[in-house]
């Protein structure tokens, strides 16, 4: 695990929602890749300033649908890179784990276009997607509207991209590998 990831990881979780649909339920066994137990994060680190677009925004990365109906601009690093394999991210990925990028919601602008919203069940977040070309652009938790998942293959460039955790090993078919280095979940991560 690269160094300062159990610090970004704690910043993150700690102002992940808990509920009860599958990517925004509570992760109750948190373990690293090849471990048995349980094992306790408790690394805490001073959250760093969020940049407000239109204020003091400074565009860090870019991207969009298929089509180029929907942009957008992130003004901030991604707290997390993770891999879902939920069974509403399957859905959304046909099949493979869902790869996301977790934002501030407030360092994401649409600039362009705007895009569709479908909730696979209430309380469940919202999945934005573009309405011409139906590729995924990023979702929302109901229970976090502070956050922000982001679609990494939407993104321009994501070649820093590295899955820091997988998430919802439980609903992974057989098919589905965790990631090497990663910090895996049954469900949730702890938070």
């Amino acid at each position: 695990m690269r160094s300062g990831t159990a610090c970004r990881f704690r910043r993150w979780t700690s102002a992940w929602p808990i509920s009860t649909s599958s990517c925004a339920t509570s992760f109750a066994n948190a373990r690293p890749s090849g471990a048995s137990r349980t094992r306790k994060l408790v690394a805490r680190q001073p959250m760093r300033p969020i940049f407000r677009p239109g204020r003091d925004a400074m565009i860090l990365r870019t991207g969009g649908c298929r089509c180029g109906e929907i942009r957008y601009a992130l003004s901030a690093e991604p707290m997390f890179h993770i891999a879902c394999h939920c069974r509403d991210c399957q859905y959304v990925a046909g099949g493979s784990p869902n790869l996301t990028m977790v934002f501030p919601a407030d360092t994401l602008t649409v600039t362009q276009g705007q895009p569709r919203v479908f909730k696979a069940r209430e309380a469940s977040g919202g999945s934005y997607f573009c309405g011409t070309c139906g590729v995924h652009v990023f979702s929302r938790p109901d229970k976090n509207r502070s956050l922000v998942a982001v679609k990494v293959g939407g993104l321009d460039n994501a070649s820093d991209f590295k899955v820091q955790a997988d998430m919802w090993m439980a609903s992974a078919p057989p098919w589905h590998r965790p990631h090497d280095g990663a910090m895996q979940f049954d469900q949730n991560p702890p938070g």
